[in-house]
């Protein structure tokens, strides 16, 4: 939608990113629909394109579609981490831990692991779950640490 607008006005990302103050990689992300910008950011972006009214109210629609979509993946996650619960698998279905799921890995499954995570952070569509995933687990780690200490 945003990179069918820019075009429509004859700019290239470098160009409309230059006019709205931000990168043209982050542009491209907001282009792609891979980052969920803000609504400020997303006036400046209109007011730069010299949006129409039936486009302004399209684009913030599909906006607040996806800080809603994000924000309630988010809370999951950390529903999921802060519960110790089943978190969703691909495909909706849910991941019940097993008892090997349970065991201490062993070296090359350590590594595998760390493997699957490096490419799971190449990867722009996953990387924005995953930092919040790995967030709340942070988070989660440190208050059950902090709790241990009193």
């Amino acid at each position: 939608m945003i990179r069918e607008m820019r075009l429509a006005a004859g700019l290239t990302q470098r160009e409309l990113a230059a006019r709205i103050g931000c990168t043209d990689g982050f542009l491209a992300f907001a282009e792609l629909e891979r980052r969920a910008p803000s609504p400020e950011f997303i006036h400046r972006l209109l007011d730069a394109l010299d949006a129409q009214k039936e486009d302004r109210e399209r684009v913030l629609g599909a906006l607040m579609a996806a800080r809603q979509q994000h924000r309630e993946a988010r809370e999951q996650a950390r529903y999921a981490v802060l519960t110790k619960s089943p978190v969703p698998a691909t495909g909706g279905d849910i991941a019940t831990p097993t008892e090997a799921d349970r065991a201490e890995p062993a070296e090359a499954e350590w590594e595998q692991a760390l493997r699957d995570l490096q490419s799971a952070f190449d990867d722009p569509e996953v990387r924005p779950g995953l930092l919040a995933t790995l967030r709340a687990f942070a988070l989660s780690s440190r208050a059950s640490s902090e709790r241990g200490r009193s």
